[in-house]
């Protein structure tokens, strides 16, 4: 039998997709004029390097691109349309001048070859559910599948864009020149600091009544740092969420039903499947009362209560736990087995990242692993050059005694289960770990389990009473005034930060397309009801709209009063200084004239805090350009006016800390060198325009 013929079944969606491209179009349309949005096709929603884009242009992209990516949704279509586009008319000529290109022989080995790249394994996986990819059953199943030529041409465009962003964003990084001069600048602010004795008079000395702020000491203020201010395009919203969850009652009303749950869990033959079958909602594993990702659990690493702690790892083999409640969610639990394990273990690891080139970071990482498996005296030295773990390399990639679910959860179960003295390469979200299990310590009795985890289910009741009070809300809450004063009754008005008119997600809100595409069009003051994900619906009000190189009074208002506030109580405190002799005068003295006290900091660090004054990043700063024991100018802090006399600066470490930080420096300075940011300052200076809100 042909392959073809064994794989057509997986293939179903990528042949009808291909067929029905027609189709598709009307479907894609529908993304982009639908939810009310009347855009005609020729509508401009950008543009890029002086040329228009349309949203037909947008459109036909979308379609190319849904072939490739037939799960994506129409607004993470819309996203990487827009990104093609940006690069056709701004990258690839720039590239083209560079002679960056991809060969035929580079996408033939990147498609068909044993190495392929990662967007290929991705079109492929369908082909291959061991993970084993095979360069010869991709190659057969292309040749006997009709629409083989045209899947090679899509993903050979896809391919050919990211090899080409990836060797010139290779380029930009080697064009980066860290001198010495700017290392060692780094090297001091990073480790370099201050000890000092001041005098302080915080600004709750003034009270009240002695400041008045008046909207010309607003604008002033606003004006003078109007890089800080200025808005974006961009709008803000006052919001009032109505809470649709389950009630108590409805949970108490589950909770029973789930018990004939339990009775079928602990009977089953296969209780891990069980549980994936039977669990009906998926959460961050950081939020569940037990982590899925962790093999077994401890005291340490489960989140629930103690007690319900206790009746988990005191559990028989085959018993269930539950049902009992966390976070709002029932949980199950079958213990499968039981075992003593460490409560903490030290490694130390060397990170190989793998966005750029998958196949080259694994070679890489393989590679190393192979020479330290024989020579473990070099571990140190690639860590400085090649680890990506800034947090690790200063401890030549140590990670001290750390708890049991601490790492992420491939990264825990090596240093964990893994021998004392091993080498082995373990693939995370951040890319390829080098990891060697050091030493454990101590011991706890922990469980292997499966657990079913399931949402409580508002009843009808609960439901309409909230709609109900919602559309009420609405109705009696058109005025800003009303709004603020009826939402007392529902905990109070919520107020977002300025959104970006492209934006998809609110902060506090969430994703809520139809919300996104009103607030858009709407005039401020409009207020509207929404349901929302997440167990509630809204009502929200349009506050304001603002404009780039505007400055924002509405959205900044509150931090500009208080600034400006503390710059009249500095005024007020300093003079009091003068009036007692200023500040170049022995702080003792001027401290005993004043009723304060000479107090003392020590280990300031540059633009951060120091023992004893906590912190107060701009007063610390100015001292490194002082000299020991200058006394001659009052200093405005956060927390109010500060004297200060240096006393002494820190040593700066060995010389051959300095030689790894510039390393490290280097390689952070490096890692900014990329496409992304020059299409960051492309879209600042306005030679690109993005307006693709417009198509929801």
């Amino acid at each position: 039998m042909s392959i073809i013929g064994t794989i057509r079944n997986r293939f179903t969606w990528l042949l009808l997709l291909l067929v029905g491209l027609a189709i598709l179009a009307f479907l894609v349309m529908d993304g982009v004029n639908g939810r009310g949005n009347t855009l005609g096709a020729n509508q401009t929603i950008g543009g890029v390097a002086g040329k228009k884009v349309k949203a037909m242009d947008i459109q036909k992209r979308m379609i190319e691109l849904k072939s490739l990516y037939p799960n994506a949704q129409d607004d993470q279509l819309r996203n990487m349309a827009w990104t093609d586009i940006v690069n056709e008319q701004v990258m690839d000529p720039r590239m083209k001048d560079l002679g960056i290109g991809v060969t035929k022989a580079e996408l033939t080995e990147l498609i068909k070859g044993d190495n392929p790249h990662q967007y290929a394994r991705q079109m492929f996986s369908g082909l291959f559910p061991d993970g084993n990819y095979d360069a010869n059953v991709v190659n057969e199943f292309l040749k006997e599948n009709e629409n083989g030529e045209q899947i090679i041409q899509q993903l050979t465009t896809a391919i050919r864009d990211a090899k080409k962003n990836e060797k010139y964003s290779y380029l930009l990084r080697n064009g980066v020149n860290v001198p010495k001069w700017m290392a060692e600048d780094e090297f001091v602010k990073q480790y370099k600091t201050v000890d000092f004795d001041y005098v302080f008079l915080p600004y709750t000395l003034v009270g009240d009544n002695e400041v008045v702020i008046n909207d010309t000491d607003i604008r002033n203020y606003a004006q003078a740092h109007k890089a800080k201010y200025e808005g974006k395009n961009g709008y803000t919203l006052q919001y009032v969420p109505f809470d649709q969850t389950a009630s108590k009652e409805d949970s108490t009303k589950q909770l029973i039903e789930f018990q004939d749950l339990a009775t079928r869990f602990k009977a089953s033959k296969n209780p891990a499947q069980f549980a994936n079958t039977n669990t009906t909602v998926q959460l961050d594993r950081r939020q569940m009362a037990i982590d899925p990702n962790i093999e077994y659990q401890t005291t340490n690493t489960m989140r629930m209560d103690d007690a319900q702690k206790a009746k988990v790892l005191n559990a028989s083999v085959g018993d269930v736990v539950g049902p009992f409640t966390f976070n709002g969610y029932a949980y199950l639990t079958r213990i499968l087995s039981k075992e003593t394990i460490a409560d903490s273990a030290k490694v130390r690891h060397i990170l190989i990242e793998n966005q750029s080139d998958y196949t080259q970071a694994k070679a890489l990482a393989d590679s190393l692993a192979t020479v330290l498996k024989s020579d473990k005296s070099k571990f140190n030295d690639f860590v400085s050059k090649y680890s990506k773990d800034e947090a690790s390399i200063p401890n030549n990639g140590v990670y001290d005694f750390f708890p049991q679910g601490q790492m992420v959860p491939e990264f825990n179960t090596a240093a964990f289960n893994n021998d004392i003295g091993s080498i082995e390469v373990v693939e995370t979200m951040f890319g390829f770990h080098i990891i060697e299990p050091m030493a454990r310590k101590g011991s706890n009795n922990a469980v292997k389990v499966a657990t079913v985890v399931k949402s409580f289910s508002p009843s009808k009741a609960t439901l309409d009473a909230a709609y109900n009070n919602a559309k009420k809300f609405e109705k009696e809450s058109q005025t800003e005034e009303a709004f603020l004063e009826n939402a007392k009754q529902y905990g109070g008005v919520k107020t977002t930060p300025v959104i970006e008119l492209n934006a998809t997600s609110i902060q506090g809100i969430g994703q809520n397309y139809n919300l996104t595409s009103w607030a858009n069009k709407a005039n401020v003051g409009a207020v509207k009801y929404f349901t929302n994900s997440g167990g509630n619906s809204l009502v929200v009000r349009l506050a304001s709209k603002s404009k780039k190189g505007e400055i924002d009074l509405a959205a900044n208002r509150v931090e500009i009063e208080n600034e400006v506030r503390k710059e009249k109580q500095a005024e007020i405190l300093s003079k009091k200084i003068a009036e007692n002799g200023g500040a170049n005068q022995d702080l003792q003295t001027l401290a005993s004239k004043l009723g304060r006290q000479v107090q003392k900091a020590t280990e300031a660090k540059f633009g951060a805090s120091g023992e004893g004054i906590g912190y107060e990043p701009e007063v610390i700063s100015k001292l490194f350009f002082q000299q020991k024991g200058k006394v001659d100018e009052v200093i405005k802090g956060r927390r109010g006016v500060y004297v200060v006399s240096v006393t002494d600066f820190g040593t700066l470490p060995p010389e051959s800390n300095f030689d790894q930080y510039k390393t490290t420096f280097s390689n952070a300075m490096n890692s900014k060198a990329n496409t992304s940011a020059i299409l960051t300052q492309l879209e600042e200076k306005g030679i690109i325009k993005d307006e693709r809100y417009k198509l929801r």
